[in-house]
């Protein structure tokens, strides 16, 4: 699943009343109200939102993933030693390696 799939109609396609009642309301504490579906999408949107939208730095660097390849300039072109450690970080690097597999997968 790609970053940039994400979107309030997809999470409106994912959620439904049912799923809501049965699986979210028993984990609320306390007296909540019932949740109107469409009231707790457009919440959960205004909350996410910001963290999906991505600048034209980011989308590239995440494009860049996508590829297996790593440009961290592309967030921290002002701070090179951020710049190092990213191209570092165990995570990062993990998750190159597993989309570098993944790619090479669907060549052979």
């Amino acid at each position: 699943m790609r970053l940039t799939t994400y979107t309030q109609n997809r999470i409106e396609k994912r959620i439904t009343n049912r799923s809501v009642a049965e699986q979210l309301a028993p984990m609320l504490i306390g007296q909540a109200a019932p949740l109107r579906l469409d009231d707790l999408v457009e919440r959960f949107w205004n909350v996410i939102c910001p963290f999906i939208k991505l600048g034209d730095n980011e989308a590239n660097y995440i494009a860049s993933i996508q590829q297996g390849e790593l440009y961290p300039a592309l967030l921290f072109s002002d701070d090179p030693e951020e710049s190092k450690r990213v191209t570092l970080h165990p995570a990062i690097l993990w998750k190159l390696l597993n989309v570098r597999a993944h790619l090479a997968k669907g060549k052979t």
